[in-house]
């Protein structure tokens, strides 16, 4: 088939719909990038879709509705300057999950196997020179093989650099608040106020364009260079015959399947934290009530239990609050103790990881307590991560059955509990607890995770393959310095770091009291 053969109507319009879902465009630039794409490769991409998928996948003709490859364009919101992603019903975190799936859930591990499915269907029509070349950010992978918190998670290499990248979006916030601090005076041992959120989120996300850009991964502005110019013409335009080169549009819907999940999980987690305002405020609002407006002084797990029993229990100081006359004590109040440790220790790894020793200590842990009991009290459910179960729902406080009750708790509870957690901690002064606080907080949080959306929608969903693949590699090599460094000073015999730990550090590195010193 000749390969500048001119996509015919037919193919054209029954590819388009998944192409604009999958690179976030409306129907009609769906068209005209297809339009622009050779017929044998606009051919093969369908037949992956139709065919291929379902042949590798399982259970897969609706892999659509179930593999975080698609975020249409009307779930790409704007409001007040900043963008954000809203969440469709499929969105699920089912990829940070801290353990496998049952052996037995064969459901579950289809849709596992059928996002791998989809992946597999597309860089078998690469054309193999393409496909040699992007062959390192193409490689499907366990992203953090030594990880304790997402186990699971398997994708494209490519994956990493969105991991790096968030690292570096928490590392430049932490350096713009630290600045903010010493100019307005601000205690240490406070909160930056929460009005301030958004403005140090932009001025973070700022600086990773700015990292892009030395890197050489981003062209400057003024270094726009001609195929970047040819990439913005609508297909339509005045100059005929520009298509893309043989293999462009399938590394593009490659590269933004990578971003959606990223991008899906991001705003599943949003939703999560809003339903925690609503089961925060609501704890909070009673213990205010009745005098509890800071977290008591807790040196251990006995002084955990023995609070929580005199806020909570048969004489507790909710006892007779209208809604939370059942006493937290037996049962629930060891699962409350356990998970609360268990959720700190996930939290400390992965929103606390900038700053650790501020999230570890058990005074801490009674506000992660606090969210579990939140949750007890409010009788929160959530969906399953894997969809098409014969129950669709879970109660985020843990069962009292003893073969579950010490389970790992489902992404989604986890993932609430945190934001919860996180909305009573920065929320408020010191070690206060009121209220009045968290819906701002919330509020202007969000703003900040927008900002993150925002790096990552840009980054990944509209860079091109190539400028993608330079982002990849400069992490990749970032990463194999730093590992070198670290095997040099390992005792022998211990387990070499994994490529992503070794990225990860790669990127601290350039915040460290050197690094910070060398910049200024």
């Amino acid at each position: 088939m000749n390969n500048t053969q001119k996509v015919d109507s037919r193919t054209r319009d029954s590819l388009a719909p998944t192409v604009a879902d999958m690179l976030t465009v409306s129907l009609q630039e769906s068209k005209e990038l297809i339009n622009r794409t050779s017929l044998f490769e606009a051919s093969n991409v369908l037949g992956a879709f139709s065919t291929s998928v379902v042949d590798y996948g399982k259970s897969a003709r609706k892999w659509r509705a179930h593999t975080l490859s698609r975020l249409p364009l009307e779930h790409w919101k704007h409001k007040d300057g900043f963008f954000y992603v809203a969440p469709l019903k499929e969105a699920s975190l089912k990829y940070m999950s801290t353990t496998a799936p049952d052996a037995a859930d064969e459901n579950a591990w289809n849709q596992l196997e059928n996002r791998k499915a989809v992946h597999k269907a597309l860089v078998e029509i690469l054309p193999a020179q393409v496909r040699q070349q992007y062959a390192a950010m193409l490689e499907w992978t366990q992203i953090e093989p030594q990880s304790e918190t997402q186990p699971v998670l398997e994708d494209m290499a490519l994956a990493r650099s969105i991991y790096a990248l968030d690292q570096l979006f928490y590392r430049e916030y932490a350096v713009c608040e630290a600045r903010l601090r010493r100019e307005k005076g601000f205690a240490d041992g406070d909160s930056i106020p929460c009005d301030w959120i958004g403005w140090l989120a932009d001025k973070a996300a700022q600086k990773v364009d700015a990292h892009l850009y030395v890197w050489g991964v981003q062209p400057l502005p003024w270094q726009v260079d001609e195929r970047d110019e040819a990439g913005q013409q609508p297909a339509e335009s005045s100059v005929e015959g520009i298509y893309k080169p043989d293999g462009e549009l399938t590394l593009e819907l490659l590269c933004n399947l990578v971003g959606n999940r990223a991008l899906l999980e991001s705003a599943r987690i949003a939703e999560l934290a809003d339903q925690a305002t609503k089961v925060s405020t609501d704890l909070l609002h009673a213990l205010n009530r009745n005098g509890k407006c800071e977290v008591p002084e807790v040196r251990n797990c006995n002084d955990l239990r023995n609070e929580l029993t005199a806020w909570f229990g048969d004489e507790g100081v909710l006892a007779h609050e209208p809604g939370f006359g059942t006493p937290l004590k037996g049962h629930n109040l060891e699962v409350a103790l356990y998970h609360a440790l268990e959720v700190q220790k996930h939290y400390v790894k992965t929103r606390g990881a900038i700053d650790p020793s501020a999230h570890r200590n058990p005074d801490n842990r009674f506000i992660f307590a606090l969210a579990l009991v939140a949750c007890f009290y409010a009788q929160v459910s959530l969906d399953k991560e894997y969809s098409g179960s014969t129950y669709a729902t879970y109660a985020v406080f843990p069962a009292q059955n003893k073969a579950q009750r010490f389970e790992p708790l489902p992404a989604h509870a986890r993932e609430m509990l945190k934001s919860l957690y996180g909305q009573m901690f920065y929320a408020n002064t010191g070690w206060e607890i009121r209220a009045e606080a968290i819906e701002a907080y919330a509020q202007n949080f969000a703003l900040k995770r927008s900002c993150l959306q925002e790096l990552t929608f840009n980054t990944f969903k509209r860079m091109a393959p190539e400028r993608l693949l330079a982002l990849h590699q400069k992490l990749a090599r970032m990463g194999q310095s730093k590992k070198t460094r670290l095997l040099q000073s390992m005792p022998e015999g211990a387990t070499p770091p994994s490529e992503m730990a070794c990225i990860l550090a790669a990127i601290d590195d350039l915040f460290s009291p050197q690094a910070l010193a060398a910049a200024r």
